[in-house]
């Protein structure tokens, strides 16, 4: 919780035997006729801490506190220097508050990077996948250690309030303040090590809990990950980087091909240096007719004479291998797609006998994103593939299984 606004005065000001012809400002103490008296307000000129009220005098208690009658200057000043460092530990309060603040905002920023380099790498790779799970828990370590602090601040402030309201107690709400504010630091310099890995400032060491196992470093992992198997977004037609022939890109929402040189800062032109590139849906299609017509080649052409296949791999042949090779290799990916049009609950089961336990999803596509409302997974199993998880309205979903390699 951050600490805002202007505090006022909290410590009591000595300023000798009071003078008539002098303002006092709220929380100023003097003496009169051998007792002390302490401002409860601004005291403008004229307004003595006794006035006589039907023949007899008395506290002017518009304005002012009277100390207890034995109370000596000594002892007022006493309790004007307790108050003074309860000030003083209200400020190291407020401080450490301020010190949380700026790390929960830390463990904002980074969370939230984590998260979405931890979605975009999922898809992609299963090191991605690790990265961001083990960044999700850095960065709720990190977020615990900020509540803790926030708590311990808020303690720190409130403490440090009812010392500066109280002389009396001053010492025992400073000794409060004191330790609520350490635990603030402690708890401030937790947070910061499990967000980014340091406190103030300073790397953790290498036997550190925090030390590569914290939010920052996990999201920085999952980004390189996601970098290394996602296509990088332009935002403009004007190259942010260099591209060699061959590499992908995003621009205009489309997956584009680099089939020219590009350094950073020319002009994205389609049909020049870049050429949109199938989507995943065709890529797949592909895939699936390449292998079909691989398959009937060798059926038809060469199944029925052994004596006619390549004894080794070879370019640009596709003869079956009789070590089993490219051929074997090529004709084992096997690949499904499964479509249900409309699902309003999970789980959900679909049966097929040409789905097999060994199979991934490799994409999926929902007719209506919003229905998911979180995590789905997806199981399969010898003869049908399940789907589990929250789901609000009813959405189509056609799922891409592949065998796995």
């Amino acid at each position: 919780m951050a600490l805002s606004g202007d505090a006022g005065k909290v410590a009591i000001t000595p300023k000798g035997v009071y003078d008539e012809e002098t303002d006092y400002e709220i929380l100023d103490m003097v003496t009169h006729y051998g007792n002390c008296y302490i401002a409860i307000v601004d005291v403008e000129k004229g307004n003595p801490p006794v006035i006589t009220v039907d023949g007899e005098e008395t506290v002017n208690t518009a304005y002012w506190f009277k100390c207890t009658d034995d109370q000596t200057a000594e002892n007022a000043a006493a309790a004007a220097k307790s108050a003074a460092a309860a000030a003083t530990s209200a400020t190291s309060a407020a401080t450490s508050a301020s010190t949380a603040t700026d790390a929960i905002t830390t463990i904002s920023n980074y969370a939230s990077s984590a998260s979405n380099a931890a979605e975009d790498a999922a898809t992609s790779e299963t090191n991605a996948s690790t990265s961001a799970d083990n960044a999700a828990k850095s960065a709720s370590n990190a977020s615990t250690y900020a509540s803790n602090a926030s708590t311990s601040a808020d303690n720190a402030a409130k403490s440090a309030s009812n010392a500066a309201r109280s002389e009396t107690n001053a010492s025992g709400y400073s000794a409060a303040a004191a330790n609520n504010a350490t635990a603030a630091a402690s708890n401030a310099d937790a947070a910061e090590a499990w967000a980014v890995g340091t406190i103030d400032g300073e790397d953790v060491g290498s036997d550190a809990d925090q030390y590569h196992n914290n939010a920052k470093y996990y999201a920085e992992q999952a980004g390189q990950a996601a970098n290394d198997f996602v296509a990088p977004v332009e935002g403009s037609s004007t190259s942010s980087k260099d591209y060699s022939t061959g590499d992908q890109l995003i621009y205009n929402s489309v997956l584009y091909t680099v089939t020219a040189d590009i350094a950073a800062g020319d002009t994205l032109e389609d049909g020049t240096n870049i050429t949109a590139s199938d989507t995943i849906t065709e890529q797949i299609a592909a895939t699936n007719s390449a292998v079909e017509t691989l398959d009937s080649e060798k059926m038809d052409s060469y199944d029925t004479d052994p004596t006619a296949w390549d004894t080794a791999p070879t370019t640009g042949s596709t003869k079956p291998v009789t070590s089993g090779g490219v051929a074997t290799a090529v004709t084992a990916v096997k690949t499904l797609v499964v479509t249900l049009s409309s699902i309003s609950s999970l789980s959900t089961t679909f049966s097929n006998s040409a789905i097999t336990s060994t199979m991934v999803v490799i994409n999926s596509v929902l007719s209506n994103p919003s229905a998911q409302t979180g995590d789905w997974t997806v199981t399969t199993s010898d003869g049908s593939v399940t789907i589990a998880g929250s789901i609000s309205g009813t959405t189509g979903i056609t799922l891409y299984l592949a065998e796995a390699m």
